[in-house]
């Protein structure tokens, strides 16, 4: 417990504001509170609802911790490595890494050993591949260089990428909002029932607000190359330049020459 209560003292060292919001610095409060006396379920809960409300990457190491002490391995990694990203002292990020060995060798100790998969046959049937088919070598491909119809698809295709993955991103960033917003009422829950329906409403929409802004980032981006790649094939087309701008709430796209 000592061990436990000291690494969170080294993870939050730093300036003495390291954490500006009132509600996310009671709840760090009760989680040291809950850490002395062992309560690491209570602790993890706490750090938790803390980092929704101000996602302040030293409270990442305690949560860690507390995860770790109830043996939820996975989870530990996950945040300890989260901590490592954020490019903390070299002093606890080594400590992080060393976590981050010892739950790997006790996920390991509890996973009982696998048999080794079969060795590859010779048979055709057997291979995941089979040869390449040489028999149409000498057919030449049908290009599409110059094709009005193909490179209006082209378009079509980036446009629609592109729009829905604007879309999104504002999602995500609406989601993530109200998390933020589930998170703090935390603090005003009148009852444990009501906390803890409150934490996992947060829980999921911060979830759901991540996912949704990763996947429309990836979309959009992949219109984006869709509509550079039909721009430079048109030969007659003049030279395009795509940007594209998105502040958490908003997002845009902006294009300027002749597809």
């Amino acid at each position: 417990m000592i061990a436990v209560v000291v690494s969170i003292a080294l993870a939050l060292s730093g300036p003495p504001e390291l954490l500006a919001d009132p509600e996310a610095k009671r709840l760090f409060g009760e989680a040291q509170a809950a850490f002395e006396t062992g309560d690491y379920a209570t602790a993890s809960a706490r750090l938790e609802a803390a980092y929704l409300i101000e996602p302040e990457p030293a409270l990442l190491y305690p949560w860690a911790q507390a995860e770790r002490q109830l043996d939820h391995c996975k989870t530990a990694i996950d945040l300890y490595q989260k901590f490592v990203d954020s490019s903390p002292s070299e002093r606890m990020a080594t400590a992080a890494k060393q976590n981050i060995e010892r739950c790997e060798q006790r996920l390991a100790e509890a996973t009982p050993a696998e048999p080794l998969p079969p060795a590859p046959g010779t048979d055709d049937e057997e291979a995941p591949f089979g040869p390449p088919d040489e028999s149409h070598e000498d057919t030449p491909r049908k290009q599409d260089d110059g094709n009005p119809k193909a490179e209006k698809i082209g378009i079509a295709v980036g446009a629609t990428l592109v729009g829905v993955g604007a879309v999104g991103l504002v999602a995500g960033g609406t989601l993530i909002g109200l998390a933020t917003g589930r998170a703090k009422a935390t603090g005003e829950a009148a009852s444990e029932t009501r906390y803890n329906e409150l934490r996992k409403q947060a829980t999921r929409l911060r979830a759901g607000g991540i996912a949704a802004a990763t996947i429309g980032g990836a979309l959009l981006v992949g219109g984006i190359v869709q509509l550079a790649i039909v721009g430079a094939k048109r030969k007659k087309a003049k030279k395009t330049d795509v940007s594209m701008f998105f502040d958490g709430r908003t997002a845009a796209l902006v294009w300027t020459g002749r597809f």
